[in-house]
């Protein structure tokens, strides 16, 4: 079957959102948002691989905003940040690659017995 966006109705679309702002918030305090906000895009019935690219891209701007705020307190170890930077864009390529060649309705199996694992 094919995936198509007409398919997410606009109750659907409600709770993802309700349940994105409280991924956000909760990641904000503590991490792990992704955690609850994975959860809430295969809910509305997102193909794992969007699900996995979209919060995917959230963690990463989340990211982005917490190493701004570092480099503006001056508390940034640049050395540590360019390695770290670099060995994560090559887990993120090897992973999404990886991602890429599982079927969806396996993926999302294995996500949805992953995801208790590592909470």
């Amino acid at each position: 079957m094919e995936f198509s966006y007409e398919t997410i109705t606009s109750g659907s679309l409600v709770l993802l959102f309700g349940l994105l702002f409280l991924s956000s918030f909760i990641d904000a305090i503590a991490g792990g948002g992704g955690l609850i906000s994975l959860p809430a895009y295969l809910l509305t019935g997102l193909p794992a691989h969007y699900a996995l690219g979209s919060n995917k891209l959230s963690a990463s701007c989340g990211t982005l905003m917490a190493t701004i705020n570092y480099m503006k307190n001056g508390v940034l170890d640049w050395r540590m940040a360019v390695i770290s930077a670099a060995f994560s864009f090559m887990g993120a390529a090897c992973g999404s690659t990886a991602a890429l060649h599982i079927d969806d309705a396996v993926l999302k199996k294995v996500i949805i017995f992953v995801l208790p694992v590592a909470a």
